[in-house]
């Protein structure tokens, strides 16, 4: 190349070993085998069940009804092979006394022995997934192979201490964090419904609210609304407080209600009853 302006040419000069420094740099920092393990280490974090970090539960959808629920109860009661002396008088689990509470306990038991797949939590569609454990009082719904799932990750962490520098633990470590901390809801959506656990009081009191302090539009769930079917207190509430949730930040606390709000990442939506997102 031939530079007829001195001073363009200097710049030009100085731009170009930039240029290439960066790229050594980049060639020495970034060898193909770190970059294919960052690459593979982003993807199966993505990908990666969020039950082995905080736990997966399999509970019934807010939508079902009392007909599914009860023939979801005698098959996994029979069929199912799920030990159901637990949700029967005197059991642990009997209280609250209504079928939803008891059909999401035995549910989650067999979603749990089952592998923990998307197929042992389906139930012709009316299993969902929660994040926050529904556990209450002395009925423990189980969460298997948790601790598993920390041993094999701490492992992992000394094989992969001995392998990579602190600089590339450090960038792996921050991407870890910041890829935990992103809103699952930016990804997939989230909403929240009532609790599996909460009795008929506790619902109607956060339907009175929500239609009244919380400025929430509730015409949806009144006769002839798009989420008035099935009519019972459980879909209509879950519907009210999903619609505050959303409307309010999407915070933990928006969706508290005295401990009787839990989150779902699978759309609740059904028929015209659309849940927000």
């Amino acid at each position: 190349m031939i530079c007829e302006d001195r001073q363009n040419c200097l710049n030009l000069h100085k731009h170009q070993e930039v240029f290439f420094k960066k790229q050594n740099i980049i060639r020495i920092m970034w060898q193909p085998s770190i970059l294919i393990f960052l690459i593979l280490s982003i993807v199966s974090i993505n990908h990666l069940p969020l039950a082995r970090a905080r736990g997966q539960w399999c509970v019934v959808s807010p939508s079902a009804t009392d007909a599914q629920m009860q023939a979801n109860i005698d098959w996994l009661c029979g069929h199912g092979h799920v030990d159901c002396i637990q949700i029967k008088p005197g059991g642990p689990c009997f209280e609250p006394d209504n079928l939803r509470s008891h059909v999401s306990f035995v549910m989650n038991q067999y979603y749990q022995y089952n592998g923990k797949t998307e197929k042992a939590c389906y139930f012709s569609n009316t299993g969902i997934f929660v994040f926050k454990d529904p556990s209450y009082g002395h009925c423990e719904h189980n969460c298997l192979n948790l601790h598993k799932h920390q041993e094999v990750f701490f492992k992992k962490q000394n094989i992969i201490r001995i392998m990579w520098p602190p600089s590339i633990l450090i960038f792996l470590i921050l991407s870890i964090v910041s890829i935990n901390h992103l809103p699952l809801a930016r990804a997939r959506g989230q909403w929240c419904v009532v609790s599996p656990s909460a009795t008929d009081a506790q619902m109607q009191a956060n339907i009175d609210w929500l239609c009244g302090h919380g400025h929430v539009d509730c015409i949806p769930i009144k006769p002839g609304g798009p989420c008035f079917e099935p009519d019972n207190l459980r879909s209509h509430v879950s519907f009210v407080m999903n619609q505050y949730y959303q409307y309010n930040g999407k915070t933990e606390k928006a969706c508290y209600f005295s401990n009787t709000g839990i989150f779902v990442f699978k759309d609740p939506s059904y028929g015209d009853c659309e849940y927000d997102y």
